[in-house]
């Protein structure tokens, strides 16, 4: 799912005005935070963990309000680390 829409995504910016060119990063940094949330929706496993870990990396990397949204990527980080450290333990997820 990750490959299909990075594919999609850079094919639409690559044909896009330039003008449209500086929200592809806040695009990344959507469809990455979207797909954390897609892992987190399944039973915990460590490769579900270290999956979402790449994705969590993937979301910090490319979000433009790198201090805004603390809480969020605390929040995010401190449950990939339980997920691969104690991969029975999933955390209820009410967001």
């Amino acid at each position: 799912m990750e490959a299909v829409s990075l594919r999609i995504i850079n094919q639409y910016y690559s044909q896009a005005p330039q003008h449209i060119q500086s929200s592809k990063k806040e695009s990344l940094s959507s469809l990455y935070q979207y797909l954390i949330y897609k892992v987190f929706e399944e039973p915990a496993e460590p490769q579900k963990g270290l999956k979402a870990g790449k994705l969590l990396w993937g979301f910090i990397k490319n979000d433009t309000s790198k201090h805004r949204q603390f809480r969020l990527k605390f929040s995010l980080l401190s449950k990939v680390v339980a997920t691969i450290l104690l991969p029975k333990y999933q955390p209820d997820s009410n967001w």
